[in-house]
């Protein structure tokens, strides 16, 4: 069986056009294959490769050198791959062939989506009429174990996918069901208990009247309470890509002078901001089709996934971080603005390329907080709640 993600087909790189272009900044890979025939490429192009790949021997691993620009060496002045001219489409490396698109092969089953880290999918999302979906070709048995995993899968995924763009459903209600359950069903999945992981998903009704009744129920203590975790999540963020070496800090955060304010002030600063946003209808509907797409590259991961929950640690934090940083941006775009794709395209990197996620802010956002589903679920309800 084949699955993909509606606009898998029609997707095309718009090369030089590209703000964002995942050849700056990046760490470029090159699978074994590639690497052992640029070795053998002949004239001064050929030198040009040579000089520019570095070879990890120990783990049989190449990788491209970034100029100091931190930028592809291989891009000419009108920002094209000069791999691509010279050599053709098909000496490409694996991960520039492939990106933006993800995969998951599972015995003959084959599932695709995007990373979020590509300003043209995210200009897709936003541009899209309908919700996005997945399609299927095929077939697939769920006699095999392997094959029931497949299926069980896509199903939950498209569960996922249906509920956070359901409009009869408040986006902030559908958004913390979705990781309630996902939190729920991981062990059940990874298991291979499909019965129990079933009777998981079974339940993301009550689980949806739970959240709906609990915004019902919001006091102001626990929207001040909700500010606080928001603002501990955009600053911890904040802070620690400052202190990174990640080109894209220019990019994403607030100005320097914020970060001589104190505590307080930096606060006040981010709920100015907020109260000053100016949202559009459209604007919610993006961010639907974004966590769907969103949920949908990160669930594919579960097959494989065994660090902390990849629907608390990324989802939640993502979609608040999504929401809230295009505010501190001194354009503050909050439509089709291709420096607002541009700018979230550099956040996604960091969830879904990046270890600066997984591997520090993470870690301080959980030491710190303490965070479980109902205090992010607070934090959606004042973010998302229509």
């Amino acid at each position: 069986m084949y699955i993909y993600i509606d606009f898998y087909k029609q997707f095309q790189c718009i090369g030089s056009s590209c703000r964002n272009s995942c050849c700056n900044g990046w760490g470029i890979p090159l699978d074994p294959a590639t690497a052992q025939y640029y070795q053998n490429v002949n004239g001064e192009f050929g030198d040009l490769l040579r000089q520019t790949i570095h070879w990890n021997e120990s783990k049989n691993l190449a990788f491209v050198n970034l100029t100091a620009e931190r930028k592809c060496p291989f891009l000419d002045k009108d920002g094209l791959c000069r791999v691509y001219l010279e050599c053709g489409e098909e000496h490409l490396s694996d991960t520039c062939k492939v990106f933006p698109r993800s995969k998951l092969d599972l015995s003959g089953n084959s599932m695709r989506g995007f990373s979020m880290s590509c300003e043209e999918v995210l200009r897709i999302l936003y541009d899209k009429t309908s919700p996005v979906h997945l399609c299927a070709e095929g077939t697939t048995d769920i006699k095999s174990m392997d094959d029931l995993t497949f299926y069980e899968l896509s199903q939950f995924i498209g569960w996922g996918m249906e509920l956070l763009q359901d409009e009869n459903i408040p986006f902030y209600a559908g958004l913390a069901t979705v990781v309630a359950i996902g939190l729920e069903a991981e062990k059940p999945f990874r298991d291979q208990d499909y019965e129990s992981f079933e009777s998981v998903i079974l339940r993301s009704d009550h689980v949806l009247q739970q959240f709906m009744q609990a915004k019902k129920d919001q006091t102001p203590e626990m929207e001040e309470f909700a500010w606080n975790f928001i603002f501990g999540i955009t600053d911890t963020f904040c802070h620690l890509l400052n202190e990174s070496d990640s080109y894209e800090k220019e990019i994403l955060l607030w100005k320097q002078e914020i970060f001589h304010m104190n505590d307080q002030q930096r606060r006040s600063h981010l709920l100015d901001c907020w109260n000053n946003r100016n949202d559009h209808p459209e604007h919610l509907q993006f961010l639907r089709r974004l966590a769907a797409a969103f949920f949908h590259s990160h669930a594919m991961r579960l097959v494989c996934d065994t660090s902390d929950s990849i629907f608390l640690r990324d989802l939640s934090n993502y979609m608040i971080l999504a929401k809230i940083i295009p505010l501190i941006w001194d354009s503050c775009p909050r439509t089709n603005d291709p420096a607002y794709f541009s700018g979230l395209s550099h956040l996604a990197h960091h969830f879904e390329q990046s270890s600066l996620i997984k591997k520090f802010i993470w870690p301080v956002i959980h030491d710190l907080f303490h965070p479980d589903l109902y205090t992010y679920a607070m934090a959606f309800m004042v973010l998302f709640g229509e």
